[in-house]
């Protein structure tokens, strides 16, 4: 990977903020009861998850260093750039593999439109984070 200078603890706070931001988005009071009618599931199915909690926090931390890294090689220096930089990586490489999910894996665009949101709401959250705390 290309030297960057990276903070490694804005990384480890993005990664705990998207995980925070799944926990609330897909809760029974926003998208949680949607999400898993359009996804076929139901509540006794999401127990016992610690596997995929895990996936998840994994993912987090890579996609935050990863995030980190394209702003450091870009010198994202201001919240504005920050977002746009996020949004853009989202935009290009989030949405359109989600997309392709939807689109081979069968599922509806409410289901995809609530993962792809709570996507974007965890980019924007870390570009955020990563752009301000240098």
């Amino acid at each position: 990977m290309l030297e960057a200078d990276i903070n490694h603890l804005a990384i480890l706070a993005s990664a705990i903020v998207s995980m925070a931001i799944g926990a609330v988005w897909y809760s029974p009071f926003i998208f949680g009861k949607i999400w898993m009618a359009q996804s076929g599931l139901r509540p006794e199915d999401m127990k016992g998850k610690g596997r995929a909690m895990t996936i998840a926090a994994v993912s987090a931390l890579v996609a935050a260093y990863v995030l980190a890294h394209f702003m450091a090689l870009l010198d994202v220096q201001s919240l504005n750039r920050g977002l746009a930089v996020a949004f853009q990586v989202w935009l290009g490489f989030v949405a359109t593999v989600m997309a392709l999910e939807m689109g081979f894996g069968g599922k509806s665009l409410k289901a995809y439109l609530i993962e792809a949101g709570n996507q974007l709401a965890s980019f924007l959250a870390m570009g955020a984070i990563l752009s301000v705390w240098r």
